[in-house]
């Protein structure tokens, strides 16, 4: 089955929504303004999804999520590719992202981790920086970057 890349739009928020709840992410602030998002379909089925927060020379890379049966297909690193290349494009230096417990697939693709507080420093009005503040960040949390056009 083929699979294309599109900018993500208001119509496919809910089913963002959904593919992200049923990878325990969260969809809060998916789509807010100033942000990015792309998806991946197959026909009318809704594969994966990822976005991007930029802010301060740099940017927050968050949400990338492949539904389950669709993993090992070579999705996400699709969409983050995408998302890398749109950063470089909006001449955005680094790119951060956090995670829990997906840091080891994402140093294979070239992230180096650094602390959670250099990405909150670099990106306080990120969305989701500010969502995590205001919850209270996560104590497992970890935070990786890498550079845009690399």
């Amino acid at each position: 089955m083929d699979s294309r890349l599109d900018e993500a739009t208001e119509g496919d928020r809910d089913a963002m929504a959904a593919v992200l709840e049923a990878c325990g992410l969260s969809p809060s602030g998916i789509l807010a303004p100033g942000t990015l998002y792309w998806v991946c379909r197959a026909q009318n089925e809704l594969l994966g999804t990822c976005g991007i927060e930029p802010g301060n020379g740099c940017a927050l890379l968050r949400s990338v999520c492949v539904v389950r049966k669709r993993r090992g297909n070579r999705i996400a690193e699709r969409l983050v590719s995408r998302a890398l290349l749109e950063a470089a494009r909006l001449g955005l230096r680094d790119v951060y992202l956090f995670s829990k417990d997906t840091g080891g697939y994402f140093e294979r693709l070239g992230w180096r981790e650094v602390t959670v507080a250099e990405v909150a420093a670099r990106l306080p009005e990120a969305p989701q920086v500010r969502r995590y503040e205001a919850i209270g960040w996560y104590p497992d949390e970890r935070a990786f970057v890498r550079n845009a056009a690399t």
